[in-house]
């Protein structure tokens, strides 16, 4: 996955698990043996200290051409209990939170320091730049505090990337409130540890596996999209906890919301399109939804996130097998690979990627980075089904709004009443534009900024 962190100086390219795992490949590595050390598979090397310099060496390779690396790390479970079980069987729950069967406790003061260490072990040693963790619902929201606060304490001129999934392996557990959920979301806010927004996910996609769409496809909560618009921000600035866990307004800093469409799990971006009836490739009708839901979560504020060839229409679609596709961890390179002559087939929707993540750079009213300057800069309305977002980049003027973000998901061209002044198109279903008309095609993200 690609994590185009397009906020402050936080950004980075996602890994999948690259530390030591039990099955063999092919599989995602999302069943840990040995969290300190890189998997064997994945290197060219038997000896290994080469393959600790060979990982040290990619990271180099990356940060050379200004990437930074952001490692999925799985601390919610093990490959089995045998990894701790000799030491102790306390080191993991007695109800399965993960939906493993081998969930670990980090309530245990030894796991908890474990994890620290290992997480600091890879921003030390091997100079990552942050790290996603995988079902970090299953910890205790204190603990992750922790660990993401040490870290950035610690490492203070890195800007390290910390998010995880709010969530765990569907158990019902007896110390939920105590875990990351969204409602203890804004506590970690001073850590700088932020979370996926499924809320906003299931508003663009609909459901992640289901053959119908969300408001991509022309239906939808109009409501739920001009919130996600605004980043999803809690109702007070405040870093108290929220009694509801699972409020959709929880970010208390903009860095805290993690937006996406697509991610590596479940249907990728193109296949939930085409599974849901859509068609006509990248020129078509199914090219068209692509581009709408990445200009959405691309003129949101908070962090977007694009999954690995998203931006040429990428398929893991064989034969029409689209429940593989749905699961496709354990799945081999027929299935899981990325062709990259895609990205030739397709050329108009990466271009179109290319120019809306330009867009995003240039517009700092895209990119607010406080709770404030978002309550106050930001308003995101619904006209029917369409919602106008109004963006001022200026703190001293929060309503002299200077960018105007339009998302149609209606069959007719909309066109918007655009504040006082001179304004130009910059963006619409094709990319880039500069355009004087107020028109909003449908099914699109249409961008004006003032002059």
């Amino acid at each position: 996955m690609i994590a185009l962190a397009l906020y402050g100086v936080r950004s980075g390219a996602g890994i999948m698990p690259s530390f030591d795992f039990g099955s063999t490949v092919p599989n995602w590595g999302y069943d840990p043996v040995n969290y300190n050390v890189p998997e064997e598979q994945f290197s060219q090397y038997t000896v290994p200290e080469d393959r600790i310099r060979e990982f040290k060496d990619m990271v180099n390779a990356f940060h050379k051409n200004g990437i930074r690396v952001v490692m999925d790390v799985v601390y919610n479970h093990t490959f089995s209990k045998s990894v701790f079980g000799n030491i102790t069987g306390k080191y993991y729950t007695s109800t399965d939170l993960s939906g493993t069967g081998n969930s670990i406790d980090d309530g245990n003061p030894m796991v908890n320091r474990m994890i620290q260490d290992s997480l600091e072990h890879w921003v030390r040693d091997y100079n990552v730049d942050g790290f996603r963790f995988d079902l970090v619902g299953v910890h205790y929201a204190n603990n992750v505090n922790t660990w993401a606060n040490y870290l950035n304490t610690t490492y203070a001129g890195r800007n390290l990337l910390m998010y995880g999934e709010a969530w765990n392996g569907g158990a019902s557990d007896p110390n939920e409130v105590q875990k990351v959920r969204y409602g203890n979301v804004p506590t970690l806010a001073p850590s700088h540890f932020g979370v996926f927004n499924g809320v906003y996910r299931d508003a663009i996609r609909g459901g992640t596996d289901t053959n119908t769409m969300g408001y991509m496809g022309g239906t939808g909560n109009a409501s739920a999209i001009a919130f996600g618009m605004r980043g999803s921000p809690t109702d007070a600035d405040s870093t108290a906890a929220v009694s509801n866990l699972w409020t959709p307004a929880f970010a208390e800093d903009p860095e805290q919301t993690m937006n996406y469409a697509s991610i590596h799990d479940n249907l990728n971006l193109y296949d939930k399109i085409t599974y849901s009836g859509a068609s006509g490739g990248a020129t078509g009708t199914a090219g068209r939804i692509d581009r709408f839901a990445t200009g959405m979560v691309l003129t949101t504020e908070g962090i977007p996130i694009i999954a690995e060839g998203d931006e040429f229409l990428r398929s893991k679609v064989v034969n029409g097998d689209y429940a593989t596709a749905m699961n496709s961890y354990n799945a081999s390179d027929a299935v899981n690979a990325i062709h990259w002559s895609d990205k030739t087939v397709n050329a108009n929707v990466f271009a179109y990627y290319k120019d809306a993540i330009a867009l995003r750079k240039a517009s700092l009213a895209l990119r607010l980075t406080t709770w404030g300057a978002v309550h106050n800069q930001v308003n995101a309305t619904a006209d029917g089904s369409v919602v106008i977002g109004r963006f001022s980049s200026n703190p001293a003027t929060p309503t002299s709004y200077d960018t105007v973000v339009v998302d149609n998901p209606t069959g007719s061209t909309y066109n918007v009443a655009l504040p006082p002044g001179t304004w130009t198109k910059v963006l619409d279903t094709t990319g880039a534009v500069a355009a004087s008309d107020n028109a909003c095609g449908s099914l699109s993200v249409t961008v004006f900024k003032k002059n």
